[in-house]
């Protein structure tokens, strides 16, 4: 069995309150078709019990009812199920395209006309047979002269045989057929939406997790500054606190109305940098020096949080703070292209002090998690040193404006 005849077998994965049974099923596949015949056949079955029996007391003649029987049996057994049959194999059999769906339409015309064809004999011998036997001949006769004569009655009769034939020959089941792939890019396009949305939940529940593990990481190593000021330089504590206040107010991220983090510009965030390179130069002294450099066409763009603050902060623990004569940080952003190239860069011990750090190691592991979140693979992380000893760590986003 191909693949596509099991997908006509499986189940639409969408629901509708208009379908039950065996109209889950792709129309005009077998396991629509079983559903199908088996419901219309115990209904053509139904039917020619009641009618067989209603010949049977009303003929003189029972053999001849029970012939009648068998022929109503065909004729609304073959009206019910020979188009259904019809376009089932059709579309079992035919490929997938228009092709298909031309043949299809052609199945359905002439399953119309069999339709009228079967009806049109079986009713005929039907009446041929109440005509001759029934108890009632005169009455039947006389009403057939009326309903001749009557035309609006004909028309009535004429429309309503039409909505019987398209409704035995699987009309209903036609126009599904028509409607049923539009149905199906339609629940798919939704299904993508669905999961493209729960995918951004997702990753914007991660990246507030991971937010939050820096963000007590920050303020442990601000407080100790404080501490440091306060007990070494009582003079500065006010303005030490002053600077921790701006910086923590900077810091600590603000939700929207949906719990997510409100999105923050590169600007915005160098600014946080140098509020808190403010914090440690009160600490180091001279030992600290900094400088900042970022292109004014960048400074708009959003970009993920504390990610520059938290390089500064380890350039500052593993690169400044364990050198005796202290050293600069530098921070820069520019575009090149399409591409945002970032840097932080110091002048402290080099580069094994901070490949020893194991706090380090976390908040580098950290920011490469988050990038990966938001930018997938255009965004990388590099910690390299020169020859003078200057250990740069550098973020690439390619195509950052996309």
């Amino acid at each position: 069995m191909s693949s596509r005849q099991n997908g006509l077998n499986q189940a639409l994965p969408y629901e509708s309150k208009w379908r039950w049974g065996y109209q889950h099923y792709p129309v005009f596949g077998w396991a629509w078709w079983r559903g199908r015949a088996l419901i219309f056949g115990l209904g053509v079955m139904m039917l020619t019990i009641m009618t067989g029996i209603g010949m049977l007391i009303d003929f003189d003649d029972k053999s001849v009812a029970v012939t009648t029987t068998i022929i109503f049996f065909i004729g609304v057994g073959g009206m019910a199920l020979t188009g259904a049959t019809l376009m089932t194999l059709v579309r079992t059999i035919v490929d997938v395209g228009q092709k298909q769906k031309v043949v299809i339409t052609i199945a359905f015309l002439i399953s119309l006309g069999l339709t009228t064809m079967f009806d049109a004999w079986s009713s005929g011998e039907i009446e041929r047979a109440f005509a001759e036997n029934s108890s009632q001949k005169e009455l039947i006769a006389e009403a057939s002269k009326v309903s001749l004569d009557n035309v609006p009655l004909a028309m009535v009769n004429l429309i309503t045989a039409f909505s019987l034939y398209f409704w035995l020959s699987a009309g209903i089941a036609f126009i599904r057929y028509w409607r049923e792939p539009s149905q199906l890019r339609a629940y798919f396009a939704q299904r993508e939406l669905s999961e493209a949305k729960a995918e951004k939940h997702q990753a914007q529940a991660k990246l507030s997790m991971l937010q939050a593990q820096i963000e007590p990481h920050f303020l442990f190593n601000s407080l100790a500054s404080v501490k440091s000021v306060i007990r070494d330089k009582p003079e500065l504590a006010e303005k030490t606190i002053d600077n921790l206040v701006d910086y923590l107010r900077a810091s600590i991220p603000r939700f929207d109305d949906d719990n997510r983090v409100q999105t923050v510009t590169l600007g915005q965030q160098i600014e946080l940098c140098d509020k808190y390179l403010e914090v440690m130069k009160l600490r180091l002294g001279d030992r600290l020096s900094y400088s900042i450099n970022v292109a004014p066409d960048v400074a708009g763009h959003v970009f993920p949080p504390l990610v520059i603050t938290s390089l500064v902060e380890n350039a500052i623990k593993h690169g400044i703070e364990p050198s005796t004569s202290g050293g600069t940080v530098k921070i820069s952003a520019a575009l090149e292209g399409r591409d945002l190239l970032i840097g932080v860069t110091d002048t402290g011990v080099g580069l094994s002090h901070h490949s020893k750090g194991s706090s380090s190691g976390l908040g580098l592991a950290n920011i490469k998690e988050q990038l990966a979140v938001l930018y997938g693979g255009s965004a990388k992380l590099n910690l390299s040193a020169d020859e003078a000893g200057e250990v740069t760590a550098s973020i690439k986003i390619t195509d950052f404006l996309k």
